[in-house]
């Protein structure tokens, strides 16, 4: 979850894009690792890559018609996705399983003297770790600096020489192949994937999940994938509507004091100690 949050802060954060259909991405990503692994045998690793390239075709396709026009039109055909998904993967049910879902041969990923699920836990935590890396390092060099200027003021980047349909589509591939490759790796750790799992409400979750935990924050990713995965899991024995209500108490609350996310508790604490 931490690395499908890092491309909505590549996307939201730093591009200036809204999509409601990262859940959608990820949902693509797992069914395409799913089936290359399970009808055509290839390893887990190259099936996540080359599902992590089908997502980039996939978001280019979406993106360059979408984002030569202004506005909220990506959320409204990101929208499309994440509404669209989930009964498509039911109607081809000879090829994705239908309803039931799809489950794969086990993953291959495993290291000297660690179990299966040690294996998995330590390839998405490295997989974690690049991504991060690889995501400071963008934010910081030139097409970091254009996706920034895009997301300021168009016309100002278009007064610079930057081609802002072009650099939209780009951060919108970018952002769909981290996505993807995170559709992967969670198929690698649940094992069985069913089209009800990538629905709108998870689209929307992961969006929420990016703002609480900090769009412009190389550590925001992480907060939020920890708010996205334990909050609905601490509050789920309440009973009742309190698990939604402490929810949409917790939101507001990350909202309303921590315009930045929570991950500027971490800049605050290591400014004053």
């Amino acid at each position: 979850m931490a690395i499908l949050l890092v491309s909505l802060n590549l996307l939201t954060g730093d591009a200036g894009q809204i999509s409601v259909g990262h859940g959608a991405l990820m949902g693509v990503g797992a069914y395409t690792t799913a089936l290359l692994v399970k009808h055509i045998g290839l390893p887990y690793a190259i099936a996540i890559a080359a599902a992590a390239v089908a997502c980039a075709v996939l978001g280019a396709a979406i993106g360059l018609p979408a984002l030569r026009i202004r506005g909220l039109y990506l959320a409204l055909v990101t929208l499309s996705l994440a509404i669209g998904l989930p009964p498509l993967l039911k109607r081809f049910g000879d090829v994705t399983g239908g309803p039931l879902g799809i489950t794969p041969p086990p993953p291959d990923l495993l290291m000297p003297g660690l179990t299966p699920s040690q294996s998995t836990y330590l390839m998405s935590a490295l997989t974690l770790v690049a991504v991060l890396l690889i995501y400071t390092w963008l934010r910081r060099s030139a097409l970091g600096r254009r996706f920034a200027a895009v997301k300021a003021s168009e016309a100002m980047a278009v007064t610079c020489g930057i081609r802002v349909a072009a650099t939209k589509t780009l951060a919108f591939t970018i952002s769909s192949a981290v996505a993807g490759l995170a559709g992967g790796l969670y198929l690698s750790v649940v094992g069985t994937i069913t089209p009800d799992t990538f629905t709108v409400m998870l689209s929307v979750t992961l969006l929420v999940s990016a703002v609480v935990g900090g769009l412009r924050s190389a550590t925001g990713p992480i907060v939020g994938a920890l708010f996205f995965v334990f909050v609905p899991a601490l509050t789920s024995g309440m009973g009742g509507q309190a698990p939604q209500i402490v929810y949409a108490l917790v939101v507001l609350a990350a909202v309303y004091f921590f315009r930045d996310g929570l991950a500027t508790i971490f800049n605050l604490a290591r400014r004053r100690f």
